[in-house]
């Protein structure tokens, strides 16, 4: 199915209802068959690092509400935060929110470019690119192939990889923690999956699994081995609409991906563009081309007007990950909402007023 039908209030039941229609036309375990949302496949690494007992004290947080977590966290309250292979800044609802909390707080980043989140970093350390390090890539989406990359340049200035940085903080906290080079840790999670998976690395990579066709003999992991309708906890999925009152004037937020883009991680310059529909455009006042501001009761944004006749009326379209030079993003105006059971971002649940401004 791709990312995007998920990121709504109603999202689970409605990837669910779209899984329902695959099992009613007997579309599961046939060749060219099946519904895959997403191939979560980084839960077979988990286990490799289960058996460290060494964090004591955990807590977890539900990501969509970041900003909301460190505001309101004490018994102890959150002083210190490290961050690594992220940007909340920009990828989190509500990104006003998390960039004050973060600027109360001892921060460091460590990344290969100075990102909306490294504006609130007390300390921003330079990260090693995949060039300049030993590692495995492993899948968490779209397809089951484990590669292992090697180290072809040395290091640019003084920048490290995530692994050597930990492995120097334990050394300087004196922290009783397992050090190894990036090749020890390479070989570690390469015998941890082919042991796992019963599969053998060739030099450079490996299917993770054989599986040409899933549930071709029609067991499924459910107490009664059949496809269930109805979950234990949500009961039967219902198609429903994600909001019941939508306010006069307001358009729905769409944030979609770049395809130039990797979420927020871009190599080229990009204005920052809102895709209006004609209609919509003619009724606000909006001509193509007008810079136009994006506002609703958490943030605002301003943004450069396109009109086409190919978005739906009442929808704007905006591409994620856009920072301004004042580090401002496009998720200043998207609330922590979440779908069903806080299991995801509910990114397009969102409403904005519009107006033109002066340029």
């Amino acid at each position: 199915m791709g990312y995007g039908p998920q990121r709504y209030t109603n999202g689970v039941n409605t990837i669910r209802t779209i899984d329902y229609l695959v099992a009613i036309s007997g579309n599961v375990g046939i060749k060219g068959g099946g519904s895959n949302f997403a191939n979560r496949f980084t839960q077979n690494l988990a286990s490799v690092f289960k058996d460290d007992n060494r964090a004591v004290n955990k807590r977890f947080y539900n990501r969509a509400k970041l900003g909301e977590y460190l505001k309101d966290q004490q018994n102890p309250p959150i002083e210190m935060i490290y961050i690594s292979a992220g940007n909340p800044v920009s990828q989190c609802p509500d990104s006003d929110l998390v960039f004050r909390e973060l600027q109360k707080r001892f921060v460091v980043v460590v990344d290969m470019f100075l990102t909306a989140t490294t504006q609130a970093a007390t300390i921003i350390l330079p990260a090693a690119s995949f060039l300049e390090k030993e590692d495995v890539f492993v899948p968490n989406m779209w397809h089951d192939y484990i590669g292992v990359s090697e180290k072809v340049i040395e290091n640019i200035g003084e920048s490290k990889s995530e692994v050597e940085i930990i492995n120097q903080l334990a050394k300087r906290l004196d922290l009783d923690f397992p050090i190894k080079s990036e090749k020890e840790w390479v070989e570690y999670v390469k015998a941890h999956f082919e042991k796992a998976l019963n599969i053998k690395f060739d030099k450079y990579f490996v299917r993770a699994t054989k599986m040409e066709v899933p549930w071709e003999d029609k067991l499924f992991a459910t107490k009664s081995k059949k496809f269930e309708f109805e979950n234990e906890k949500m009961g039967v999925a219902v198609p429903t609409i994600d909001e019941n009152k939508i306010l006069k004037n307001q358009l729905r937020l769409v944030t979609v991906h770049s395809q130039k883009t990797l979420h927020s991680q871009e190599f080229f310059e990009r204005r920052p563009i809102a895709i209006f529909n004609i209609e919509d455009a003619k009724r606000l006042g909006i001509g193509n081309g007008d810079k136009v501001l994006i506002y609703n009761g958490c943030g605002s944004f301003v943004v450069e007007a396109i009109l086409k006749m190919d978005i739906k009326r009442g929808y704007i379209i905006v591409e994620e990950g856009y920072q301004n030079q004042n580090i401002e993003t496009i998720n200043s105006c998207i609330f922590p909402k979440t779908a069903e059971m806080d299991s995801q971002a509910a990114f397009n649940s969102n409403f904005v007023f519009v107006k033109k401004v002066a340029t």
